[in-house]
């Protein structure tokens, strides 16, 4: 089995540019940039959103998300609203998806991703099956994230259902109580269960 994968600490160092030029960019253009995230959010990730003049606002993991949408609204801010933005799976099927079919010269058999917004698996795993249906895209889902759960339901692409539990994945990055706008289910193959374990030795 071939499969393909950018290098993670790379691909890190590139979000980390793109998100202090527009942070910058905003900053320069005498925008208010506002960062709403959860407690998994590292403290090594906060400060450095903090150095580039951004304000980070944390709240509880069960409701950031909302939090954030609200805050926008009531402040008359712009809402990127990662997890239901369009153009966030757009980004990685015009960009990673390319990458690695190219890197592999069109031999990948597997593509293999954990997901929080689920743009990466969704945008990635579609051009890559335009290029060859047989690819197969599986999602490594943690355990006390919901996705697995949905994926083997028959509720799964109905977001209005809840079949969300008191617990959540502790892994940053990694999992969901429940699946976002920007997951196309209909581009994975299968959903494997991940043990934090299997995670946490490789974070530093």
């Amino acid at each position: 089995m071939r499969g393909g994968c950018a290098g993670a600490k790379a691909r890190t160092k590139q979000s980390h540019i793109h998100t202090s030029i527009q942070q910058r960019l905003g900053k320069i253009r005498g925008y208010q940039v506002v960062i709403v995230t959860s407690e998994k959010c590292s403290i090594e990730k906060q400060n450095h959103i903090k150095a580039l003049n951004a304000e980070v606002i944390v709240v509880d993991h069960d409701r950031y998300m909302s939090y954030g949408t609200d805050y926008a609204k009531k402040n008359g801010y712009f809402d990127v609203d990662q997890y239901n933005n369009i153009y966030n799976p757009e980004a990685y099927y015009k960009s990673l998806g390319p990458e690695i079919w190219k890197d592999t010269n069109g031999e990948i058999t597997h593509f293999v991703m954990t997901g929080s917004t689920f743009g990466c698996i969704s945008g990635t795993g579609r051009f890559l099956k335009e290029c060859n249906p047989k690819i197969q895209v599986i999602l490594a889902d943690p355990v006390c994230s919901n996705i697995y759960n949905y994926y083997y339901s028959n509720v799964k692409n109905d977001l209005s259902f809840n079949l969300a539990s008191e617990e959540y994945s502790i892994i940053e990055g990694a999992g969901k109580s429940k699946p976002t706008k920007c997951l196309d289910f209909s581009v994975i193959d299968e959903v494997i269960k991940i043990s934090s374990d299997f995670y946490l030795p490789s974070i530093s």
